[in-house]
């Protein structure tokens, strides 16, 4: 349940990023892509920059298109549901 994940309403951040923040980290940014969430950390304190996040996507997003970068080409086995007809 997303909702476990943080203390209590007034918390900043969920409880689950606790060992980030002592193990140093001092930014979590997390940025959305068509396969989930890219979560990134930095050991220094960053401004947000919209502009930045913007070209972050574009360039995970070019990389998603490139067959069997990140995941099985969808002809491969490995999807079965892709070789499904539509009415399945």
């Amino acid at each position: 349940n997303f909702l476990s994940a943080w203390h209590n309403s007034a918390d900043s951040y969920p409880r689950t990023w606790e060992a980030q923040f002592q193990s140093g980290i001092k930014t979590i940014a997390l940025i959305s892509v068509r396969e989930g969430v890219v979560q990134l950390g930095a050991v220094n304190k960053v401004i947000e920059d919209l502009s930045y996040v913007v070209m972050l996507r574009k360039k995970l997003s070019y990389i998603e298109s490139i067959p069997g970068v990140l995941l099985p080409h969808p002809s491969s086995s490995g999807y079965p549901f892709m070789n499904a007809s539509p009415s399945d």
